[in-house]
């Protein structure tokens, strides 16, 4: 009876017995899922957050600056233009005044636009014949002549449009007569000239403002003195 329960304990105590005493892990063994495992994919970013609120308004506030000087008083030219046409005038002065228009300068250190627009012809062999402007029978000085010339190598006889135009300084203000001249060439002979051919010639005037570097320069000054 007693052998029985020795083997009885033997069958059902000595595993247990093992049991008790094997070494049980602690940690798992991570080397195989390193090995099989992979990375996850990245998140997705998030949403972007609100504005954040407004600052408090700063404590200090600059000084008002100091108040400027005044500037020098203004000055305004009034503006006037003045026109003289003439219809079919046929002029065959040669050399000498084809027309003449009056114009009132109001300021002295303004100048005067003039233009004239017209029929021109010259006719002659090797001749040439120039129309110019002048100012109370003088030609303007600043900053250059007006003029324009025409030459002639031939007997013809053809007609063309013509400008001829620009700004005169160096005039004193009053009453200013412009005339439209024709003349010889230099070192040509004088052709037979006709201006305003069966059409409308005209003068435009006007008066424009100062030109920079002009009204300041001795020449003019030492002129309108």
């Amino acid at each position: 009876m007693m052998a029985r329960a020795i083997y009885i304990f033997l069958i059902f105590c000595v595993p247990t017995y093992l049991m008790a005493n094997e070494e049980i892990p602690t940690e798992p063994n991570c080397e195989a899922c390193r090995t099989a495992c992979r990375d996850g994919r990245d998140g997705r970013d998030g949403i972007a957050g609100r504005d954040g609120r407004d600052g408090v308004p700063g404590a200090c506030l600059g000084e008002n600056g100091e108040k400027g000087y005044d500037g020098p008083p203004g000055s305004c030219v009034e503006r006037k233009v003045y026109q003289c046409t003439w219809d079919s005038s046929n002029d065959d002065t040669d050399m000498g005044i084809i027309h003449q228009c009056n114009a009132t300068k109001l300021s002295n250190t303004t100048g005067l636009l003039v233009r004239w627009s017209g029929s021109l012809r010259n006719r002659g062999d090797q001749v040439c014949n120039r129309w110019f402007v002048t100012f109370n029978g003088t030609e303007c000085l600043i900053p250059a002549l007006i003029d324009a010339q025409l030459y002639s190598g031939g007997d013809g006889n053809s007609f063309g449009p013509a400008t001829i135009e620009g700004i005169c300084y160096a005039l004193p203000r009053g009453e200013v007569q412009i005339e439209l001249r024709v003349g010889s060439c230099l070192y040509y002979s004088l052709g037979d000239s006709l201006t305003g051919w069966d059409s409308v010639s005209r003068m435009i005037i006007e008066e424009e403002t100062e030109e920079p570097g002009v009204v300041s320069s001795p020449i003019l000054s030492s002129m309108l003195e």
